[in-house]
């Protein structure tokens, strides 16, 4: 059923997956999370999108933020929004 046509205008170049949209989602939260200097709810978020992104993508986010570093989490969160997960892990 054609529900969600959005999910199947993707090409296959970005394969962002069923749950691509989901983890998009999340990482726009978490940008602005991150906007707030409060790691609490980033965390929470980054938890989130454990279970939708590969390790080394959370990595980016997470090293940075794990030193309070809120502009480099930010920055490593809008480039992997952009260009979408490095692999897909099933």
């Amino acid at each position: 059923a054609p529900s969600s046509s959005a999910a199947a205008e993707k090409p296959a170049l970005r394969t962002t997956v069923a749950c691509g949209t989901g983890a998009q989602a999340l990482l726009e939260r978490l940008i602005t999370a991150l906007d707030g200097d409060d790691p609490a709810p980033a965390e929470a978020l980054l938890d989130q999108l454990r279970l939708l992104l590969p390790a080394g993508d959370i990595e980016l986010i997470a090293t940075p933020l794990s030193c309070f570093d809120f502009r480099g989490a930010e920055t490593a969160a809008r480039s992997l929004s952009v260009r979408g997960p490095s692999s897909i892990e099933e």
